[in-house]
């Protein structure tokens, strides 16, 4: 006669002498057997059920076959038929990441703006020279609305004026005028597209060498 049973929950003999062999005892008669073994979807894994339980014999099986009291296994069997059919299928999830790819790729990709209505900066001697443009009124922060002498239109009276040959005209690059008649001296000289433009002795622009120390070089006599 034994004096044992095994623990389902633990696996462990315990003394049929005791509460907890009694009970194990008890149920292991009113249902012919052990706890039944069930499949638990959270962790994958097969436990010891409750009485009204059914043996899931698809994803679980005994440690020992046949012995209702062995431990509760996953059933290696049904696992690679699942895996299986997750390998199946991933031939159709490979075939759509192409298109999420292409997708991706085209939100991270910056979208060009077409600038509407913006023309081109044109060379300063390529324009016609107005008169009536040669002082303008111009707002900034440090000075606010004040009038200067046009960078532009002075470039293209002088060039008019050398073309003429008229007295004293000569090339107005690197010339310095008081073009707001506040003894701030400015000093002509064109950027890269050949816009003319005055150039202040501390910012960019100011150590080229043709504005030498930007003292009073101007051809007209209001701005010298």
């Amino acid at each position: 006669m034994h004096d044992t049973i095994i623990n389902p929950m633990t696996g462990r003999k315990v003394s049929i002498y005791g509460n907890l062999g009694r009970s194990i005892l008890n149920n292991y008669i009113q249902r012919g057997g052990g706890k039944p073994c069930v499949y638990n979807s959270n962790t994958r894994r097969c436990r010891y059920g409750n009485d009204d339980d059914k043996d899931d014999l698809v994803n679980c099986k005994r440690k020992i076959p046949g012995d209702d009291n062995s431990r509760c296994l996953i059933n290696e069997a049904a696992k690679t038929k699942k895996v299986a059919k997750k390998s199946a299928a991933k031939p159709r999830a490979a075939a759509a990441k192409p298109r999420a790819a292409a997708v991706a790729a085209k939100k991270a990709a910056p979208v060009k703006k077409e600038a509407v209505g913006k023309k081109a900066a044109r060379a300063s001697h390529q324009l016609d020279h107005t008169p009536a443009k040669m002082v303008k009124v111009e707002k900034t922060k440090s000075k606010g609305s004040t009038s200067r002498l046009s960078a532009g239109e002075y470039y293209r009276s002088r060039l008019q004026a050398v073309s003429a040959k008229e007295r004293g005209a000569r090339d107005p690059i690197g010339d310095r005028c008081n073009i707001r008649k506040d003894g701030d001296y400015k000093c002509l000289i064109p950027d890269r597209n050949g816009v003319a433009k005055w150039v202040s002795k501390k910012k960019k622009g100011g150590d080229d060498v043709r504005c030498e120390d930007f003292s009073s070089r101007c051809q007209l006599d209001e701005f010298s």
